[in-house]
């Protein structure tokens, strides 16, 4: 039987939502870079390539299904097409250019959807918070399932587009060097995360020693 709608629930799970949304990651960059590029539609883009692997997440552990992305093999795949399609996308941000001496930059929709889905770090955060925001709406039956995105989804959208909208607004002063400079910038973040992951995938591939 579902109960009645909570706003502070809403308003927990939205507070506990920004720990993640405002924390500096792989797709805080791809949305900096794109947004140098293709303006402010990236960041709603990129929020659109981010929420297309993020609400399918969320409905997966709200089925129950979390215990399987805890799995050693999934932490293990995740980190190695991470750290590759990172240090790929970092390095095309920095050496890659075009005849007008552009710089390449990654499809803003595809760049989220990649530096989530390939982003460990993202998923763990997920599985680590999804049994408290769960347990927030659950006694609300499946309209807390839609609490649970709605109140959480947005804020990731609104996030990025904030992040474009600043960027979108500096081009014109920054003009290409400073654009340039930005995106590259960017590319060694993308690039340190690709390294961190490799890190991590080491650690998880070491004989456990007791």
């Amino acid at each position: 039987m579902s109960g009645h709608f909570d706003p502070i629930a809403f308003l927990t799970i939205a507070t506990a939502s920004l720990s993640g949304v405002l924390s500096p990651g792989p797709m805080f960059a791809m949305t900096i870079a794109t947004s140098s590029k293709f303006g402010f539609k990236a960041g709603p883009l990129v929020s659109l390539g981010h929420v297309v692997v993020e609400a399918p997440l969320i409905i997966a552990l709200w089925l129950g299904l979390g215990e399987l992305l805890k799995h050693h093999l999934v932490d293990v795949i995740m980190s190695a097409l991470g750290a590759l399609i990172l240090i790929y996308l970092g390095l095309s941000s920095i050496l890659i250019k075009t005849s007008s001496n552009k710089v390449i930059v990654c499809n803003p929709f595809v760049g989220g959807v990649i530096t989530t889905a390939l982003n460990p770090l993202f998923i763990a955060w997920w599985i680590a918070l999804a049994p408290l925001l769960i347990s927030l709406v659950s006694p609300l039956g499946s309209l807390g399932l839609i609490v649970l995105l709605s109140a959480h989804c947005p804020l990731d959208v609104m996030w990025c587009s904030t992040i474009s909208a600043f960027v979108a607004k500096g081009r014109k002063a920054l003009g290409r060097r400073g654009l340039s400079a930005i995106t590259k910038a960017c590319g060694l973040i993308l690039l340190a995360f690709g390294a961190y992951f490799i890190v991590r995938l080491a650690l998880l591939l070491a004989p456990i020693k007791h």
